[in-house]
């Protein structure tokens, strides 16, 4: 029986990222039920990473995003930066763009799925290729105000997915024409390595005080994430509540990286100005004592905690550790004393297992991002039953309140009753709201105050923090658990009608002549000479009736038959010029020599 080939182009499934971390967990629910021949085009990981062998095991083809060879170096070279006017010069070798016609015809897929922002996976469009496999995106809508180009894009593929309710009602209101589905298709965790554990027994482990209420963040040192304005919301609330003996003896804890990339906040620096500088606002005394950091250690694998103002000011190295090369601020390991420990990240963070104590360390988590395609974190805390706050915003707001005002949940009759998402969190406010420059998007601006009273509420009312806990398990068991939702998944991916096989990648590889001129047969109608347009210049097996219907307008408007004749030739060229890119694709590809791209 012929099995529906799948490409999932992304980042990398063994990675520490979020994208990572869907693919990580949908794969190989997806090979196992042995409907589909699975592929995965993975961005940041050469073919030699170790996960590749460790992780895939040849569960499923791996097609690598980094080079490995001089050739393949220097064309990821060509793709660095993009002529194209939508990417405005990014870089997009790093999404797999250098690459992606070669895997697109080793595996010539019935369906690509990708799941990533526009400007990461838009090129997947533009490739001579798209005609010949459906395409199904699950972009990451994050704000109100999605570009316009992407909207029209989002109109080209076949089905258009959300990670959210407000995804999904977001991509309605700002498209008529795109077909979404009409539920979200929310990343799952995996229930039994994110659960409640002996906090107290974690926290011994961890050398950390069980009396100590500890405020989390677990995300990536991003500029939309506001780690800054978390910072300062608990500041506020140390020096607003000084006679809360609970509030004095509370901590937070950082999980992030520093340095990450080029946009990221300087927070040891911030702590600092927080602890030193009188002029600073939340000024505070005592902070850097109060915030910790997550660490983890390359040497003997062993994750621990630090004062996160031990990071400040402290150099950049590069260090080769177990034959890897790494680059950042390296401390002293606590356990096998070497200098290998540094805050984790995407490259080298820590294991599932680590993350979920981690997790268990904390008694909430918070999440101030401007905005969110889906706020992975948030669900993950949940499953380990931590109350979460979160930005009333974007993706977020659903996690902390009914959504009631999308038209979807209206249409579907889906009442608070019905609708268990948000338990287990509670929004804070939005002081203010920003157009981002390099976007155009809406982008939210967290109120300080009203998050660090959210803050003090969940410190202090201990019967609410108890119920929500209960609540925020719960929630995730009925809505985010991967074993139930890789089914609907399944069901998706089945239903998509492929196309034949006989007419893309089984055809034969024959050239496309180009059409010169054309003389237009006497005595046709204006009716028969369209048909004869679409039936001997762009050769298609019937007429477009809704094209039909434009022409015809057009010839009654006075528009002559020479002028529309010679769009038709320019409409058939530039198919041909398509076609035959396909076709010097193909014969290149077949005169080189046959790559493995799966362990056996």
């Amino acid at each position: 029986m012929y099995k529906k080939r799948i490409l999932f182009s992304g980042e990398a499934s063994f990675l520490n990222t979020g994208f990572s971390n869907i693919y990580r967990s949908l794969l190989p629910r997806l090979a196992k039920t042995g409907k589909f021949e699975v592929a995965e085009h993975g961005s940041y990981a050469p073919i030699n990473h170790p996960d590749v062998e460790n992780f895939i095991a040849g569960r499923w083809k791996f097609y690598p995003g980094m080079p490995s060879t001089e050739a393949e170096a220097a064309e990821f070279r060509k793709f660095e930066v993009s002529n194209h006017p939508q990417d405005r010069g990014a870089n997009i070798a790093q999404f797999g763009a250098w690459n992606f016609d070669q895997v697109l015809l080793d595996f010539k897929p019935d369906i690509v799925f990708a799941l990533r922002d526009h400007w990461m996976d838009s090129y997947i469009l533009r490739s001579c290729l798209r005609p010949w496999f459906k395409f199904i995106w699950m972009p990451t809508v994050d704000s109100p105000a999605q570009r316009e180009e992407w909207i029209s894009d989002y109109e080209k593929v076949n089905l258009c997915l959300a990670y959210s309710d407000f995804g999904v009602h977001t991509l309605k209101m700002q498209s008529k024409r795109a077909k979404v589905f009409p539920k979200p298709m929310r990343p799952g965790v995996d229930l039994d390595i994110f659960c409640l554990m002996d906090k107290s027994a974690i926290r011994e482990s961890f050398n950390l005080n069980k009396e100590n209420f500890v405020f989390g963040i677990l995300q990536r040192n991003q500029s939309r994430k506001n780690i800054l304005e978390v910072i300062d919301a608990f500041a506020l609330l140390k020096n607003t509540y000084k006679e809360d003996t609970k509030v004095q003896k509370s901590l937070l804890l950082l999980h992030t990286s520093w340095p990450d990339n080029l946009h990221s906040f300087d927070y040891p620096r911030h702590i600092k100005r927080l602890q030193s500088d009188a002029w600073m606002p939340n000024h505070r005394p005592g902070i850097m004592y109060d915030i910790l950091q997550t660490m983890i250690c390359h040497n003997c694998q062993q994750a621990s905690l630090t004062f996160a103002f031990n990071l400040f000011n402290k150099p950049i190295e590069q260090k080769t550790i177990h034959n890897k090369k790494m680059q950042g601020i390296f401390l002293q390991c606590p356990y096998c004393q070497q200098p290998t420990l540094t805050t984790p990240n995407t490259g080298y963070g820590v294991s599932r297992e680590q993350l979920a104590q981690i997790y268990n360390l904390m008694d909430v988590l918070v999440q101030a991002s401007i905005a969110e395609g889906d706020g992975m974190p948030t669900t993950e805390a949940k499953a380990c039953g931590l109350p979460v706050i979160v930005t009333d915003h974007s993706a977020l707001a659903e996690k902390g309140r009914f959504p009631g005002e999308y038209l979807h949940i209206k249409e579907a009759g889906i009442t608070e009753n019905d609708y268990s998402v948000h338990k287990g969190g509670i929004v804070h406010k939005v002081a203010a709201y920003r157009h981002e420059p390099e976007t155009g998007c809406i982008r939210a601006v967290p109120d300080i105050n009203d998050l660090m009273q959210k803050m003090h509420l969940l410190i202090t009312d201990t019967s609410l923090h108890k119920q929500m806990s209960i609540d925020a398990r719960k929630c995730v068991e009925d809505n985010y658990d991967w074993d139930k939702l890789a089914l609907t998944w399944a069901g998706i991916f089945d239903k998509i009608h492929t196309i034949d096989r006989n007419s893309t990648w089984d055809s034969p590889i024959e050239p496309v002549n180009v059409t010169q001129s054309q003389s237009i047969p006497p005595n046709l109608s204006d009716d028969r000479f369209i048909e004869w347009l679409y039936l001997s210049i762009l050769k298609y097996p019937a007429v477009d009736m809704s094209g039909f219907q434009l022409w015809m307008s057009h010839l009654k408007a006075g528009v002559s038959r020479e002028i529309i004749l010679n769009q038709f030739i320019q409409i058939s060229n530039q198919q041909s010029e398509s076609s035959n890119a396909r076709n010097i694709l193909r014969f290149n590809a077949s005169q080189q020599p046959s790559k493995k791209t799966e362990f056996i």
